[in-house]
């Protein structure tokens, strides 16, 4: 009650088909329920500008087939966004990418990674994180955690166990180039 609320409805193969028609009814009732609606599109899942602002819980509701499912996004921004990424070159690799590529590769944390046309430096990066044992998205918040029954002590818990399983160092050297020194810096 009182938060606000992105709304986003898509209609597939079903008796209900008209989405807007569905998210005025949905919105009607997340309103009397005490939310803030607004009905959101592709762009529903971005972050707010400010900071410190909160960003909307995002409610998803899909209709396929003439079956509904309500969804409530638990990550918050995309989860290839892992906090640490400030600015990126003119092609840039998403982080999930750069580590499912290290990991395909038969690249072994401890041994040396060599990334010579490495753009703004996510393969270097990801290997680093991954070397370190650094978990993913150790530098975001999540949308679940704020949820009216969030357990804080519990997510408390997550961070600092594996903050406790982080290397000190890669164990073997991370070297990366590129011939852009704008996109290095």
């Amino acid at each position: 009650p009182g938060r606000e609320v992105t709304l986003r409805v898509t209609c597939r193969k079903s008796r209900l088909y008209h989405s807007g028609a569905v998210a005025e009814r949905v919105a009607a009732d997340l309103a009397a329920g005490g939310g803030r609606v607004h009905v959101g599109g592709a762009d529903a899942d971005e972050a707010p500008n400010e900071p410190g602002a909160e960003a909307p819980q995002l409610v998803v509701v899909r209709l396929l087939h003439d079956r509904c499912t309500v969804s409530l996004d638990s990550s918050g921004p995309l989860l290839h966004q892992r906090g640490y990424r400030l600015a990126t070159g003119k092609a840039p690799l998403r982080e999930t990418l750069g580590a499912a590529l290290l990991l395909a590769s038969g690249w072994e944390p401890g041994t040396p990674l060599v990334d010579p046309f490495c753009g703004s430096g996510t393969l270097a990066i990801e290997g680093a994180l991954l070397a370190r044992r650094i978990a993913p998205g150790r530098h975001r918040r999540f949308a679940l955690e704020r949820w009216p029954a969030a357990d804080a002590a519990a997510m408390a818990r997550v961070r600092d166990d594996a903050r406790g399983r982080e290397l000190p160092s890669a164990g073997a050297p991370i070297v990366a180039s590129d011939r852009d020194a704008g996109t290095i810096e």
